[in-house]
């Protein structure tokens, strides 16, 4: 899927098709199952829960609104995307654009992006992606992180190798310059790092600190003490040369 993305575009400009608990969907005419609609609806409702629980310890509904496509062609075609994708969530309208026959994980994806988003727009560029990359195919369930195997997606195993040569530095660019040559390897980087701080029970404590705090991810995730950077950065390059990335694991 493609990422957050800051093109201007509106949505469907009539009332929404479904809203419910906060969650506004309109849906492409060509849609004619309306049971597909409900059906994804019910997952999008139940998704949400699930991570603003786990995430933020929260059960209020933070607004979501959705645009559903007939297909991936469909979804192409109005959004005129450069890149082919399923999916994308636009900074600006605050809206998830989406193909209602993509896989689960490609608008679970964007769902991450957009409830950061609602909580607070200074969560990092790192924190998005890798958050949405480690997240996106937990399926919802009732049960807390603790009995949920999170691992990273396996088409990102192949770049590990690549990523330990590169050696990049912590702390990964704060900003979401999609421009950049580097974006790639650094939505890699930040998934990577996600998970290594999910290993040792750190993200989620930084995700709602970071959320009220005026402090920058890593001053914060150092307690203050900057000059750990590089203790830090020599710990997550020990930890990806070993297997423990390509595994699973529950936050206990």
């Amino acid at each position: 899927s493609s990422c957050a993305s800051v093109r201007n575009e509106s949505p469907l400009n009539n009332q929404p098709t479904i809203v419910i608990d906060r969650l506004s969907i309109w849906t492409d005419p060509a849609i004619q199952n309306n049971g597909d609609i409900d059906s994804i609806a019910n997952q999008m409702l139940n998704y949400r829960a699930f991570l603003t629980k786990n995430l933020f310890n929260d059960s209020s509904s933070i607004p979501i609104q959705v645009v559903l496509y007939k297909n991936q062609e469909s979804y192409s075609k109005q959004q005129k995307t450069e890149i082919q994708s399923w999916a994308h969530y636009n900074i600006t309208t605050k809206t998830v654009h989406v193909s209602i026959d993509a896989p689960s994980q490609v608008w679970q994806h964007e769902f991450i992006h957009a409830i950061l988003n609602q909580k607070n727009l200074r969560y990092p560029f790192w924190i998005h992606e890798g958050m949405s990359l480690l997240f996106q195919s937990i399926q919802p369930t009732d049960l807390s992180f603790c009995k949920v195997d999170v691992r990273l997606p396996s088409e990102l195993y192949r770049f590990r190798n690549h990523l330990l040569e590169l050696h990049k530095p912590i702390p990964i660019p704060e900003q979401n310059r999609f421009g950049r040559e580097d974006i790639f390897s650094d939505t890699v980087l930040s998934a990577y790092f996600a998970f290594f701080l999910y290993q040792r029970q750190q993200l989620i404590d930084l995700v709602r600190d970071f959320n009220n705090s005026n402090q920058s991810s890593f001053l914060l995730l150092l307690n203050g003490n900057y000059q750990d950077l590089k203790k830090l950065e020599t710990e997550f390059y020990h930890w990806l040369a070993t297997d423990q990335p390509l595994e699973s694991s529950r936050n206990c």
